[in-house]
């Protein structure tokens, strides 16, 4: 995964540049991104065959599949982050561990009962690399 994430920050180097770089190069820079793009896939569908192939892995990925908004990036992510995923007795651990789990958030004014708000978002507690990897997902979304 370390490859991936390298990757993928020399992508977003490169997209950075096209909006600044003389005309002249923006071919080879397009040219890199492809490349690049080309390598992640190439990189991402070699990790996919290997957890595939070990059932020990297999079987964790069809758990975590089963969380609501998990698929296959952040599967490999969290196969790959996280070591031991046998000391999680019930879903609701690993998704408190990952700080998935949404929390709430109130303003002053919405306790005194006046015109606040309320909004849920993803606590950001857990382990570093993996809600680098949430952020990086959901801001691609956006």
């Amino acid at each position: 995964m370390k490859r991936v994430d390298s990757l993928i920050e020399m992508l977003t180097q490169e997209k950075n540049r096209l909006g600044t770089a003389h005309e002249s190069v923006i071919p080879f820079i397009k040219e890199h991104m492809d490349y690049l793009s080309k390598e992640i896939k190439k990189i991402r569908n070699h990790i996919t065959v290997l957890i595939d192939q070990n059932p020990n892995l297999r079987q964790k990925k069809e758990l975590l599949i089963s969380i609501p908004g998990i698929g296959k990036a952040t599967v490999a992510v969290i196969l790959a982050k996280l070591e031991n995923l046998e000391k999680f007795s019930h879903v609701r651990q690993l998704v408190a561990f990952m700080a998935l789990a949404p929390k709430e958030t109130l303003s002053r004014s919405s306790i005194k009962g006046n015109q606040g708000y309320t909004r849920s978002v993803i606590n950001g507690s857990g382990k570093p690399s993996i809600c680098q990897h949430w952020y990086r997902f959901n801001a691609i979304l956006l």
